[in-house]
């Protein structure tokens, strides 16, 4: 819980009809008891309650020595919990070294610690509920009150509220690592290759391993290059054929837009004949079967102009919380407004957007990604006029904070029909450049566009099975014996 509803006290008069906050001191101190009679029984209530959980202050520090007691990996019992008081200087407040013992003389098994310490949690749960509704009715009837920034800091607490685990807790390095080993061991049973959500074109699974949880995945190109395309062919994969609840925030187009590329991609009928309503005769038909498809599709679009970081958070918390949403994108970066009201510099807006969406994809425990755009000293450079780091528009904090940074480039968007060979490139080459991956390869990985329907697919769709020349990787120096493929 944050600190701010520390101070918040719960009322006990008229509007509380004379009650004390919910609480159940009995089982505290059996639970307390159980920890330092039973050497397993820490091992169960760690994962259910945080010191904060106690109502009594004396237990909050009692049970705060016991979790350092574990941290150290020593003994949990009358002595060593006697003497961690002392050291941190609490033994007083604590009751004393007979009130810690008085704990396990009532005691006489530990069986039911797990029952008890849920109870212990729930009565927490509800003292937070009271805390929250009071700051509401206080902050609610001040005229100065910022209702939009109230309703976010209530959604945030109850959504703290709703997850498994009420407080952050710190791991040792063993543990990641036993749970590093976990999920190899599980990765290695499964069919699939892809340990995140696949996006649905191979050549880019292949080097990402599938969209991870907690990561932030920045796309970013020139205006026309295609960026809209591939995330509305990477929601049609994700949301239709793999049946993963998604959200899509589109500040830049309509959500009608986002449908229609949709609607392009399952139907095959050209986007041009959507765009102007021109669908007839089995361009109509094809309509009808998709209009079955993508009924029961999960699938949100959320077209919202002008939202900020926090109202985006808000609305990402809910379609998780509503609709089991596992994946959110985003488009785009530069269309984000500021929570600050007298922020008006555009990279600063930027960088605090691009920092606060890696916080929600930590914080919600899915993959966002994000579209952005790139400056036009693309344009200027001579050559290729492949895109590079430095290019980003607006900000730095994309290239830092950005977990996977991906270019999309199409050669023959600059009227390139050649590679640096002159060998003649196939019509639709186009390059995904992993400018920026903090867990796999840097390279170059080609595929197709179809520009018909504005949708990317793989090289061995259209018979390119081998990746022979002309097409050719860019490897780094680490990666250079390893080719996505």
């Amino acid at each position: 819980m944050d600190s701010k509803y520390k101070n918040v006290t719960i009322q006990v008069g008229p509007d509380s009809g004379g009650k004390l906050p919910p609480q159940v001191l009995d089982l505290e101190e059996s639970v307390l008891g159980a920890i330092m009679l039973d050497k397993m029984a820490i091992d169960v209530v760690n994962e259910i309650i945080i010191p904060e959980s106690f109502y009594k202050d004396a237990h909050i520090l009692i049970y705060r020595a016991m979790v350092s007691l574990y941290t150290k990996r020593e003994p949990i019992d009358l002595l060593t919990v006697t003497q961690e008081l002392r050291e941190q200087g609490t033994i007083d407040l604590a009751g004393g070294a007979y009130y810690v013992s008085k704990l396990t003389m009532r005691l006489t098994s530990a069986a039911n610690v797990e029952f008890h310490a849920r109870i212990i949690q729930e009565k927490y749960i509800q003292r937070e509920l009271i805390k929250i509704s009071n700051l509401t009715i206080q902050k609610a009837y001040e005229d100065t009150c910022d209702v939009f920034k109230l309703k976010e800091e209530i959604e945030a607490s109850l959504y703290n509220l709703n997850k498994k685990d009420l407080g952050t807790k710190s791991k040792r390095i063993d543990v990641l690592y036993s749970e590093q080993v976990e999920q190899i061991d599980k990765q290695s049973n499964r069919k699939s290759e892809m340990i995140g959500i696949p996006t649905g074109i191979r050549a880019i699974d292949k080097v990402m391993g599938g969209m991870k949880k907690q990561h932030l995945i920045i796309i970013a190109a020139r205006p026309g290059m295609g960026k809209t395309a591939l995330v509305a062919g990477i929601m049609k994969h994700v949301a239709y054929d793999l049946k993963i609840p998604t959200a899509m925030f589109s500040l830049d187009m309509p959500g009608e837009e986002i449908c229609g590329r949709i609607t392009s991609h399952m139907t095959n009928i050209p986007g041009s004949y959507l765009s102007n309503y021109d669908v007839k005769g089995v361009f109509y038909e094809q309509l009808m079967q998709g209009l079955f498809k993508v009924k029961d599709m999960p699938l949100w679009i959320d077209d919202r102009v002008g939202l900020k970081p926090s109202q985006i958070r808000s609305a990402a918390r809910r379609f998780i919380i509503e609709n089991k949403v596992q994946l959110i994108i985003l488009d785009y970066l530069g269309k984000i407004k500021s929570d600050n009201p007298k922020q008006f510099m555009r990279e600063q807006i930027v960088n605090d957007s691009v920092c606060a969406l890696k916080d929600m994809a930590k914080e919600l425990n899915i993959p966002i990604i994000a579209l952005a755009q790139l400056s036009r000293d693309v344009e200027k450079r001579a050559g290729e006029h492949k895109p590079e780091l430095g290019d980003l528009r607006d900000s730095g904090a994309i290239e830092q904070e950005a977990d996977a940074v991906i270019f999309l480039y199409r050669p023959e968007y600059y009227k390139i029909y050649t590679d640096k060979d002159k060998s003649r490139l196939p019509t639709g080459y186009s390059e995904a450049i992993f400018a920026k991956h903090r867990q796999g390869q840097i390279c170059d990985v080609p595929f197709m566009f179809e520009k018909e329907f504005a949708r990317f697919k793989d090289f061995e769709v259209f018979g390119y099975k081998d990746l022979t020349p002309p097409i050719d990787f860019t490897v780094s120096q680490n990666n250079k014996d390893e080719l996505p493929f």
